[in-house]
């Protein structure tokens, strides 16, 4: 008994693990359990997200479609469980938007389609306008060089209504 009062006082002298008293104490007929403090670092379970936005219609999309499920083999051969895959088809883009936004606190823009995107931790998302082969795709979602840079306003195949003057 005489070793859990100090093992106590010296948590409690040094701040080493508590923030209340240990064991539980008696509040109106109630026990309610005192919380402890850790010195462990919480575990990032972050996983960047690879996505694309893309429309059955689109030509462009067509194209890239074997070439991105190759890269994405790739990438899940050679760094399992690092990186989450989206993909968003164009019919179930609200639904997907709301998804992405719900689950990482961020918004995405598709003017375009196919819309490749990458989201990195703390929030920042990218958007590629690269070379659309297998390598620079990969090269720039996994190390993230400027090999893509960022996404201009203009896209392979726009929606917008383009007005004549």
């Amino acid at each position: 008994m005489d070793y859990i009062f100090i093992l106590y006082n010296m948590f409690q002298m040094f701040g080493l693990g508590t923030r209340g008293t240990i064991g539980t104490k008696e509040t109106g007929g109630t026990k309610r359990a005192k919380h402890y403090k850790s010195n462990r670092k919480p575990v990032d379970t972050f996983k960047p997200v690879i996505g694309k936005v893309y429309a059955d219609w689109c030509g462009h999309c067509q194209t890239l479609k074997p070439i991105w499920a190759e890269m994405k083999t790739e990438i899940h051969a050679n760094f399992p469980d690092k990186y989450t895959f989206s993909e968003i088809e164009e019919k179930q883009k609200d639904a997907g938007f709301a998804k992405i936004k719900k689950d990482y606190k961020v918004g995405l823009k598709a003017d375009g389609y196919p819309t490749l995107f990458k989201i990195m931790k703390g929030g920042k998302v990218e958007y590629y306008e690269g070379a659309r082969d297998k390598d620079s795709m990969k090269n720039w979602f996994i190390g993230g060089n400027s090999v893509g840079g960022k996404r201009s306003k203009r896209n392979k195949t726009s929606k917008r209504k383009r007005v004549l003057n």
